[in-house]
């Protein structure tokens, strides 16, 4: 064991000092940022790439007048009037495309005089922004790309995410400490917050309980959810974004309706406090209405917002009242007045299922004669075949010929 670890310190002994006896030690950054440190002046830089670098900008060699080209396979830089890059540290340029650290070779780099100065490339890392500071993506401003293009916080322009680059305008945040829902129960519970503001919400006997962060809409579910659908009055704009999109679901938002499902029959999953959909407008649960939500194999799941009334039961009723009494009728409406029926029909009239006599779920049947209850004699012909066809000769012989009472003149009943 002590072996090895004397050879990783060898190891990194030699590598640092491999890096640390070049001249020029360039950088590469996970956003193409290509930095240098140099013990010398630089007159002039070239490089090889396998296709990944599709342009350059800025930095250092554009400050000091360079003129920096990108061809399919090579960058090359320097001074048509024989300027420099002085000796330190910074950005040399910034390198468009999917770059990384093994699609950059063949580094040549000039010093004073056209002298070689002696370079190696390192992988770096891209320092983290605070947490609440907005990037802005390439040359635009979060304020440019949201306010004035109409680009959504889930959209990305470019490689870039536009949530990760603008976490203020997106109010994605988190908050250290200060005021917050404290109460681990609560839908909304904030696990940083350090002082309760008396904004907790909680949910109510909800398969699907939601609650609004400005325009995201958010639940807390069990159950996976399958489709979903609401009606608003006119304040939602646009509907994009949350889970629904990375589930793959077609989110629509007409001018009373916002829907969204998913052709391939994927679904939003379970989970705490998830933004399902980001919707643009004047959102407020006011104007939301009319829920209806799918589950697996297209079963209703209930739904409804969180309330801010604690419960110490934890048990709500379904207007949302803590161990209240209110039930949701078999139509789906809380306190509502509809009923099964004897046909087991919501809001019906027994009619479904009424036998011949007008008694639901009876045993009474119409009869071959048509008759409830009957017992066919009412249609018998004279052989008791219930509407068959023997008749009655002139004999008064059922299916008879008429010979049984023939005169000697073969006339029935002749005289």
């Amino acid at each position: 064991m002590c072996k090895r670890i004397q050879r990783l310190l060898i190891s990194l002994t030699m590598l640092m000092s491999f890096v640390f006896t070049q001249d020029v030690t360039f950088t590469l950054n996970p956003n193409g940022d290509l930095d240098y440190d140099s013990s010398s002046d630089i007159y002039g830089f070239q490089f090889d790439h396998n296709g990944c670098v599709t342009g350059t900008s800025g930095g250092d060699a554009a400050a000091s007048g360079f003129t920096v080209s990108a061809s399919g396979s090579t960058v090359l830089a320097f001074s048509f009037s024989g300027a420099s890059i002085d000796s330190g540290a910074g950005l040399l340029v910034q390198l468009d495309g999917d770059i990384s650290v093994d699609c950059l070779s063949d580094f040549i780099v000039s010093g004073p005089g056209g002298t070689a100065l002696s370079s190696v490339l390192i992988e770096g890392e891209e320092p983290p922004a605070p947490a609440c500071e907005d990037l802005g993506v390439g040359s635009f401003s979060c304020d440019d790309l949201i306010n004035s293009f109409g680009f959504t916080c889930a959209d990305s322009f470019g490689p870039e995410s536009i949530a990760d680059n603008c976490p203020a305008t997106c109010d994605l945040c988190p908050e250290e400490g200060g005021p917050g829902c404290t109460d681990s129960e609560a839908s909304n519970y904030n696990d940083t917050a350090t002082e309760d503001d008396g904004s907790c919400l909680y949910c109510g006997d909800y398969d699907v309980c939601f609650t609004l962060d400005g325009g995201n809409l958010n639940y807390s579910s069990d159950i996976n959810i399958y489709g979903f659908q609401f009606d608003h009055d006119g304040c939602v704009t646009s509907a994009a974004g949350g889970e629904a999109a990375s589930a793959g679901f077609t989110v629509s938002a007409s001018s009373a309706t916002v829907l969204g499902f998913s052709f391939a029959g994927s679904s939003v999953p379970a989970g705490s406090n998830l933004t399902l959909v980001e919707l643009g407008g004047s959102i407020s649960e006011e104007c939301l209405s009319d829920f209806i939500i799918s589950g697996p194999g297209g079963s209703a799941l209930s739904s409804g917002f969180a309330i801010d009334t604690n419960c110490a039961s934890g048990l709500f009723d379904c207007a949302g009242i803590c161990d209240g009494t209110a039930v949701e009728d078999c139509a789906g409406e809380c306190s509502g007045s509809s009923l099964i029926d004897d046909c087991g029909v919501c809001d019906g009239d027994n009619s479904s299922c009424e036998d011949c006599a007008g008694v639901p779920n009876g045993t009474s049947t119409l009869d071959d004669c048509g008759v409830c209850d009957g017992d066919n004699s009412s249609c018998e012909d004279c052989a008791g075949v219930p509407n068959g066809s023997s008749t009655l000769d002139d004999c008064g012989v059922c299916d008879g010929d008429n010979s049984s009472c023939e005169d000697c003149a073969g006339v029935p009943n002749g005289s």
